[in-house]
This record gives structure tokens, C-alpha cells and sequence, in this order.
């Protein structure tokens, strides 16, 4: 037999031998409007394989695409990660150094997308398409029809006045964080996402639940302090925390006037001294956050019991996203940060690759000398065009960042997006909040 005719036969017995049926899923969201979601690409089982290739479609004038993360399946496909954008669809390459051996299964990729405003009761589909799972010989192709069930998604926007008591589409449902209904229904395997600031998922009127209902850690993940989990007229529900901090309590409280119960769960996974910022909302989040940033100090100096972070909350949420070290002094066990603004100049432009490289330079205090998250960095800055002086500034989505010159030219870092016809332009930083979210 020809050697060519040998492979080819040996490679239809392997693609033609059952397989087990993979399932490839994205998640169902419902949140209100001008929200920041997360949607999750799930794998149910990794083991064999080595190459894992997924497209999402989404509808891009509901969704605006911020970032994209590897998800909980990183360490299995640690060879290569590659995301591909373009509105309305976002291609991932999850690649392993070998075929998976260890069993079970995860999120290949967390995509980060803001509800745009004005979108309420429409529906946001979420399709899979070329869905392809192989092995490392690239012989048995496990993206055979009978090989892989794709689980579509969506995201329903509602305002918080409306009721989300009919189910659409397949799959479990996920409540966003903060978001607030007038009534709500779950299921079994339905679960509600706890919010980093530590505030409640909130319905007005009447809540249904069938058994026990999940709740999801935050993403930024359990910090210490007591988070508001759920305000709802129902008093016996029966929640399970995910992930949940060891000595964490999950407790009840009702409120008499309006007759509804907050759960809530304290965790004590807050270390080193306490931080305070006077009337600036400081999350337990970023509280760490501010911890981490002074960690040098808090070694090299002992005693240390509490810090106070001076400045505007925006100057606080950067420096803790950018790594800029705040000034310092301490009086007695006490540690004073001082927090600035920082600095956003443009070095560097090039309109014909749509490159623009800018530098950040802190308010007060140094550079970390660690360099920014890509990831974090892409949820914070935000290019804006216009065609005219004194016109609207739209937001330009797919934006790639190179920070590899942040340590050697101190706080450099490079902007490419597709600018269009937009004449003029800004480089912005700032956390993404309903209120500041731009307009289709």
C-alpha cells in the first residue's frame, strides 16, 4: 500500500471512532442597561486535547466588546493564546503544549462587554461558530457535528422596573452584578454574581427560586469587608457561595418598613492594616489594591497598623490600575498615600497604522515596578474620535495595547485601532460606569 494511502486510511479510522460529545457553551446574562457583563466561554471536558479554536458572534450595537481574558483553563492551554476582533465578532485560539491529560473542564476565555445605554427589553444573541477541538496530531478532528454540542447565549437588558420571569434561549441564567428587577425567577443551576463595590443584586416585588441558588464570586474575586449579596422580598432562600473565603458567614437581615431580607456574606480575607479614605468610596477591592501598591513599604517599615489614602477616587482607582505608587509619609503607625492624577501625554502619532503612543505620568509618586496588566489596561483606557471640533466623541472599539516599553521608557504605552474618518482624537483613562458609558 502506498505510505500517502496508509495515512490517509489511518487518519479516517481515527476521525470516524466515536467520540465523546464535547460541549462548548456561552453564558445568559440578564442586567440593566449601560451595564458591565461578563461572558464566560465554557468547556465542559479539555482532557486530549491541544487545540481549542471558538468564534463568538454578538450584536454590536447592543454590545460594545471592552476586553478579552484567558479564563480558568489558562494553565492547560499555556502555549499560546490568540483573540481575534472585529465588530460584532471575537475569534479565540486556546493552545496546550501537548495534549491535556488532566480531566475536567472550565472557561477557555472571559469576554467583557458594556451594555450599550438605551437597550432595554431588546434581546443580544450570542452565537458560537466555527467551533474546533483537536488533538495534537491534528488527525482526529473533534469538531464533528456528533462531537460537539454548542450552547449558544444572550443578554437581556431590562429595565429595573421590569420582570424577568419568562426564560429564552437555552442554558442557565446568570443575574449581573447590581442589577436591579421588579421580579425575578430562577432555576436549578441559575446563579447570581456578587459585585465588587459589595452591592446588591436587588428585586422590588416578588422573587421564585427552584433549590439552592449559586452565587458567584466578584470579579476581582472575595476581598474582606461584608458584601450585600441579594435585597428581595423572599426571606427562606437557599444560597450556596462559590469560592467562598474560609470562616466567611452568610447571614439575614430585614428591613421593617420595607418588608425585604439582605443577604449578606462577611469575609475576613482582608490582610495588613486597615485603609481609610475618608469620604471617598473606597471598595475592599481596592483597598488591597492600595495595599499591594504600598506592599515595599509595608515590608520595610513594621508597625504599620493603618493607612490613609488622601486624593479623588478616580486618582485612587488609577493608581491601583496603572501601578503608580503613591507619595508616602508616615506619623506613628499611621501611613498617610497621597493620590494625583496622573498625566496622559501623546508622543507619538501615525494616522496611516493608527498608532498612538502615549505616557502616563503619576500626579504624585513614582511608577510601580511592575507593569501593567494589558487586560486591566484595556478596561480603563478609552480612545475617543470626532469628525468635528465641538461634536460627539464616540468610543473606538478594538483597541490593541503594547506596554513593553513601560519599565524602559517609564510609563509608555501603545494605542492601534482602526480610526475611520475621525479627525480629531483623545486618549482617556477611567473606570467604565453606567453614567460616563458611551452612546451608540
Amino acid at each position: 500500500m502506498n505510505k500517502h494511502l496508509a495515512r490517509l486510511c489511518a487518519a479516517a479510522a481515527l476521525i470516524t471512532a466515536p467520540l465523546s460529545a464535547r460541549e462548548v457553551s456561552l453564558g445568559q446574562v440578564v442586567c440593566n442597561p449601560g451595564a458591565a457583563i461578563t461572558i464566560p466561554v465554557s468547556l465542559d471536558e479539555a482532557q486530549g486535547l491541544a487545540v481549542a479554536t471558538v468564534g463568538v458572534n454578538y450584536d454590536p450595537e447592543l454590545l460594545l466588546l471592552q476586553r478579552v481574558e484567558q479564563g480558568t483553563l489558562k494553565d492547560r492551554f499555556s502555549f499560546d493564546f490568540t483573540v481575534t476582533e472585529e465588530p460584532g465578532y471575537v475569534g479565540l485560539l486556546s493552545v496546550a503544549p501537548g495534549n491535556i491529560a488532566q480531566s475536567g473542564g472550565g472557561t477557555l476565555a472571559k469576554l467583557h462587554f458594556l451594555v450599550r445605554p438605551g437597550s432595554a427589553a431588546m434581546v443580544a444573541p450570542l452565537a458560537l461558530a466555527d467551533v474546533r477541538l483537536r488533538e495534537e496530531t491534528m488527525t482526529a478532528d473533534l469538531a464533528l457535528a456528533e462531537a460537539t454540542i454548542p450552547t449558544a447565549g444572550l443578554v437581556r437588558p431590562l429595565d429595573p422596573s421590569a420582570d424577568c420571569a419568562e426564560r429564552l434561549g437555552e442554558g442557565t441564567l446568570t443575574v449581573a452584578p447590581s442589577t436591579t428587577l421588579r421580579a425575578l425567577t430562577l432555576r436549578t443551576g441559575d446563579s447570581l454574581c456578587a459585585a465588587d463595590d459589595q452591592t446588591p443584586i436587588v428585586v422590588t416585588y416578588a422573587l421564585t427560586a427552584e433549590g439552592t441558588i449559586t452565587v458567584l464570586p466578584p470579579e476581582r474575586g472575595w476581598a474582606g469587608g461584608s458584601y450585600a449579596l441579594l435585597t428581595a422580598p423572599t426571606a427562606d432562600l437557599s444560597l450556596a457561595v462559590a469560592s467562598a473565603p474560609e470562616g466567611a458567614t452568610l447571614s439575614t437581615e430585614t428591613d421593617a418598613t420595607t418588608g425585604l431580607t439582605t443577604y449578606r456574606l462577611a469575609t475576613n480575607t482582608a490582610e495588613g492594616p486597615t485603609v481609610s479614605a475618608g469620604e471617598v468610596d473606597l471598595s475592599e477591592a481596592d483597598a488591597q489594591g492600595i495595599r499591594d501598591l504600598l506592599s515595599g513599604v509595608l515590608e520595610a517599615e513594621s508597625g504599620i497598623t493603618a493607612i490613609v489614602a488622601q486624593g479623588p477616587q478616580e486618582a485612587i482607582e488609577l493608581a491601583i490600575d496603572l501601578g503608580l505608587e503613591p507619595e508616602v509619609t508616615r506619623e506613628g503607625s499611621t501611613l498617610t498615600a497621597a493620590f494625583a492624577l496622573p498625566t496622559l501625554t501623546v508622543t507619538a502619532f501615525e494616522p496611516e497604522t493608527g498608532t498612538i503612543t502615549v505616557c502616563v505620568t503619576p500626579g504624585k509618586g513614582t511608577l510601580s515596578a511592575t507593569t501593567p496588566n494589558v487586560t486591566t489596561l484595556k478596561g480603563i483606557l478609552h480612545l475617543r474620535g470626532t469628525n468635528t471640533l465641538g461634536g460627539t466623541w464616540e468610543t473606538l472599539p478594538d483597541i490593541e495595547l503594547d506596554v513593553s516599553a513601560y519599565q524602559s521608557n517609564p510609563g509608555e504605552i501603545t494605542l492601534t485601532a482602526q480610526l475611520g474618518s475621525h479627525t480629531f482624537l483623545k486618549v482617556t483613562a477611567g473606570r467604565v460606569s453606567a453614567e460616563a458609558s458611551p452612546t451608540p
